[in-house]
């Protein structure tokens, strides 16, 4: 039903063999899943697909299944959204289980090839190793591997030893140059060791910028010391000047005198206020460059080391991973949201 109100495109390739996979609608097939035009591949059988079967099961078990595509072979009753049936001999005819519900049991029907305590044995021993088994848990650098060539994600594989694929040029065979493979061990001790060196890096910039910080603020301090100083000297000099005022309004003074020391302490107020303005703009400027002075990380006091690479610690640290067909790999930091 899912499938009702999606355009329906049949491609036929008569007169072709289905060894062949440079036969015209399979190309067509082909290009249109290139373009990501296509979301469901529907067959009568697996043949008609293709005959070569190692071609096939790359297309079956490798290539639809990183494309994201269904698909359906009718006579072989397999859905790859449901995986029923079986395509091992990649088109031989599988019978196809039953809900246990819809068996029908003859009990007694005919003598036992072995006991009936030992089946129980046998069964209650192979749960038990199923209960035990151990689920293979997603890598930890899973999506961020990119292959330098091409642009895509690298895609794991358990196959024989762990590692990374480059499978674009499966899709597409114009793209040379991908990254064939690059081994987990390999790249986990690359990362390890680059993020040994970049947390070092950061602990040696941490106590340059703490000593760097400390030194803005003693500067900051000693600023503000001086520009009360000069408030202070600006204070009493209007002070002064009130008190030659007052004495002169007062008879104390004559009004010659009462001129000339005006005349004396508005210079030096004049000279004073310009200084505390200059003052000013240094504090002010010290001030800025103190609350600037980027935090980082908490200084500590032993060496922060890397024993082995986990989700948490790559979630946190690694943005990407480059990975060049020459062995060359570049690798993305992010630090508190940032990237580096």
């Amino acid at each position: 039903p899912e499938l009702m109100k999606m355009e329906q495109i049949e491609l036929k390739d008569d007169g072709y063999s289905g060894k062949n996979m440079e036969r015209p609608a399979m190309q067509e097939l082909l290009s249109m899943i290139k373009k990501g035009n296509v979301s469901c591949i529907i067959v009568k059988d697996i043949s008609r697909f293709s005959r070569d079967y190692i071609e096939t099961g790359k297309y079956m078990e490798q290539i639809f299944p990183f494309l994201e595509i269904r698909f359906i072979s009718i006579n072989d009753n397999y859905d790859s959204a449901e995986c029923t049936g079986g395509i091992a001999e990649v088109g031989a005819k599988h019978p196809v289980a039953q809900s246990e519900e819809d068996w029908k049991k003859i009990e007694n029907h005919h003598e036992a090839i072995i006991s009936e305590e030992m089946f129980d044995t046998v069964k209650k021993k192979r749960a038990g190793n199923r209960n035990t088994s151990q689920v293979r848990e997603s890598h930890c650098l899973k999506g961020k591997i990119i292959c330098g060539n091409c642009g895509h994600k690298m895609t794991h594989s358990n196959a024989g030893r762990p590692k990374y694929e480059c499978r674009q040029h499966y899709v597409n065979h114009s793209i040379t140059g991908c990254v064939k493979s690059v081994r987990d061990e390999d790249i986990e001790v690359i990362v390890i060791q680059e993020l040994q060196t970049q947390l070092d890096a950061m602990l040696d910039n941490e106590r340059v910028q703490k000593r760097q910080q400390q030194l803005q603020s003693e500067k900051l301090h000693e600023a503000e010391k001086k520009l009360r100083t000069m408030q202070l000297s600006q204070e009493k000099i209007e002070a002064d000047l009130q008190n030659a005022y007052e004495a002169y309004k007062s008879g104390l003074t004559d009004k010659e005198t009462y001129l000339e020391q005006r005349q004396v302490y508005e210079q030096l107020e004049d000279k004073i206020q310009e200084t505390v303005q200059k003052q000013m703009k240094i504090v002010s400027e010290y001030e800025e460059k103190v609350l600037t002075m980027p935090a980082g990380f908490d200084i500590i006091e032993s060496r922060t080391k890397v024993m082995e690479l986990n989700r948490e610690i790559v979630e946190n640290f690694v943005d990407r991973i480059v990975v060049h067909e020459g062995g060359e790999i570049e690798i993305g930091w992010k630090f508190g949201g940032d990237k580096l």
